[in-house]
């Protein structure tokens, strides 16, 4: 559901914008984990998701000046902001999942299968004709998106969230339009400034506070009781 919205809500605001929306599942998921599962927001995450924003803020800044507040602005934003909650929920039936010990490779299986039978329905409901094109161009990107952009990096992803926590697990969110920038950097000449740099520089401390909580417990689980 959440790609859904997600590529929807870029047929009016551009990706830099969505990105930064999406770190408002950052928020919603310390909310959600203490709603549903009674944890304690830490404050290493807290602090990890102010840095993180800040950054990603800071690298967009060119793009987010350009902006326009119209109609199509404000609707492009809710379905982005939609779309992060959609991503969240996701995230806590999968911590749910690992709670109960359900494999990794199961949940996702199925998951996947109820994402698509979803996403079946919303393409019946507004009526949009599944088009198949037969450009080589079209299947290369098909199955990158669905083996490693898909299968492969949700079942590492929800491995982060049994392993690190939902709270933790998210920050790929923030760290993720960073790797596309140097990516752009190489492929569409993307210029850098003074902004980008300090943007990478806050959301690497960021992820260095998100992360620090969960070394020290796994330090602390890793200690022998006597």
């Amino acid at each position: 559901m959440n790609y859904a919205f997600t590529y929807a809500s870029e047929k009016y605001i551009s990706s830099a914008v969505v990105a930064l929306i999406f770190m408002a599942m950052l928020f919603f998921n310390m909310v959600g984990m203490h709603l549903f599962f009674r944890k304690p927001i830490a404050s290493a995450v807290k602090w990890g998701a102010v840095l993180g924003g800040t950054g990603l803020f800071l690298i967009f800044w060119r793009q987010l000046h350009e902006v326009n507040f119209n109609r199509e602005f404000f609707l492009g934003a809710g379905l982005a902001l939609t779309a992060a909650f959609f991503a969240s929920l996701g995230n806590m039936f999968s911590f749910g999942s690992s709670q109960r010990k359900i494999p990794v490779l199961q949940s996702t299986t199925w998951a996947m299968i109820y994402g698509a039978a979803l996403n079946a329905i919303l393409c019946i409901a507004f009526e949009d004709i599944f088009h198949v094109p037969a450009a080589p161009e079209y299947w290369i990107s098909l199955i990158y998106l669905a083996v490693p952009g898909t299968v492969l990096a949700f079942l590492g992803y929800l491995t982060l969230i049994a392993r690190l926590g939902v709270e933790r697990a998210v920050y790929t969110t923030v760290v993720s339009p960073v790797v596309a920038l140097i990516i752009s950097t190489f492929f569409e000449s993307f210029q850098w400034s003074f902004l980008t740099f300090l943007g990478i520089a806050l959301t690497l401390i960021g992820n260095i506070f998100t992360l620090r909580k969960a070394q020290q417990i796994r330090t602390v689980n890793a200690v022998p009781k006597a």
